[in-house]
């Protein structure tokens, strides 16, 4: 291995491919049953060389998995570990089964990346590198200011970081409040019906979204009101991590989606397409 790149163990994803080119910075390695991140160091620092940016791309692209990293055996802690191994965490559920922590959705043993996948996380690394770079510059001149994207990313990644279950649906859902609605009137309706239709075309699989998120912030809700009965009852179903996972990857998909656009103009699209609808019938009329 050359002195100038550093190669770290990710847990809980295997590669389809023996070697993915990322960029020109990092790249992903398949070591027998191993995925490994290989960063070429440079010297000169760029947006796109950044070990802590390129592995919170990871986690904003992989939202299925529970992302973690460790180092090679009998290899010294690297840069790229030790800046980012403060993000690795487990993910507890203590009031719920037996099995306390999991590494991805449950139907799946460890988190595929293939082609589809590849291009995927390169898309959302062009999003966040050039998030990160606008960031940086706004703060350099003093002009930088919290939208409902950024609060949104934000909470995303904090919902990655917990190792506590609960913490990170509350998450995951206060995101999902602060990117598309405003008022406080029928808001999990709200931020439901708006969901549903920002990353669904399928009938059927928006009505499944809508009912996902309408439970989780129902969860949220008992939480919020104090009524800890009904909150541990939800949070101990045995398909809870399941939904986390779905959850999660719902509000992935939209932050991709509505990155650069204004949630004026988002509210605005999805007034447009409700007003588009055809009128409701009924079939004994």
């Amino acid at each position: 291995m050359e002195n100038n790149t550093e190669h770290v163990v990710m847990e809980n994803v295997k590669l389809d491919e023996p070697v993915v080119k990322l960029n020109e910075y990092f790249n992903l390695i398949k070591d027998r049953e191993e995925t490994i991140i290989a960063w070429n160091q440079s010297e000169q620092i760029s947006y796109e060389s950044s070990p802590t940016i390129f592995y919170d791309c990871l986690r904003l692209a992989l939202p299925k998995v529970n992302l973690r990293l460790r180092k090679i055996s009998g290899s010294e802690e690297g840069h790229f570990y030790a800046l980012n191994k403060g993000k690795n965490s487990l993910l507890i559920n203590y009031y719920g089964s037996k099995t306390i922590d999991v590494s991805s959705a449950p139907e799946e043993d460890a988190y595929l990346i293939g082609d589809h996948e590849v291009e995927h996380i390169k898309r959302v690394m062009d999003i966040i590198f050039e998030y990160s770079q606008i960031q940086h510059t706004a703060m350099s001149n003093s002009e930088w200011k919290t939208t409902e994207w950024s609060y949104a990313y934000n909470n995303y990644l904090s919902s990655c970081s917990t190792p506590y279950l609960e913490q990170a649906i509350l998450s995951v859902i206060t995101a999902l409040e602060a990117l598309l609605v405003t008022g406080s009137d029928q808001v999990s309706y709200r931020v439901s019906l708006i969901a549903s239709l920002l990353i669904e075309e399928d009938e059927t699989k928006r009505k499944q979204t809508f009912d996902l998120i309408k439970d989780m912030y129902n969860l949220r809700s008992k939480v919020v009101h104090g009524d800890i009965s009904g909150f541990l009852k939800n949070i101990a179903r045995p398909d809870i991590y399941d939904r986390y996972f779905k959850l999660k990857e719902v509000l992935s998909k939209i932050l991709v989606k509505t990155y650069k656009i204004p949630m004026k103009t988002v509210l605005s699209q999805i007034e447009n397409t409700i007003f588009k609808a055809p009128a409701v019938t009924f079939e004994d009329h």
